[in-house]
């Protein structure tokens, strides 16, 4: 199974060649708790991205509550390697 960082630098490498803006947030002190991993933007769309390991893995605090949001205002989701492919070809239908 991939390892959080390579399963997030893969999947966003591969949504840039969609056409995709693709924002790796950077976390350290600053960064407020639960702050997706990851922000995307397409032509008017925008998304927030959460990346676990697996299905299993647990959300730290604040970012099931963020990706519920975003998915109430735009889009967003948890991706871990169960559900990649899924959401992969959920946003390279909207990429069209």
């Amino acid at each position: 199974m991939a390892r959080e960082s390579s399963l997030q630098s893969k999947f966003l490498s591969d949504l840039r060649k969609l056409g995709y803006k693709c924002y790796k947030q950077q976390m350290n002190a600053t960064t407020r708790a639960g702050t997706p991993d990851a922000f995307i933007f397409k032509e008017g769309f925008w998304g927030w991205i959460e990346f676990k390991a697996h299905k299993n893995s647990k959300a730290r605090p604040g970012q099931k509550e963020n990706v519920a949001w975003a998915q109430e205002n735009s889009w967003g989701s948890f991706v871990y390697e169960e559900n990649k492919k899924e959401v992969y070809n959920y946003l390279k239908e909207i990429a069209k």
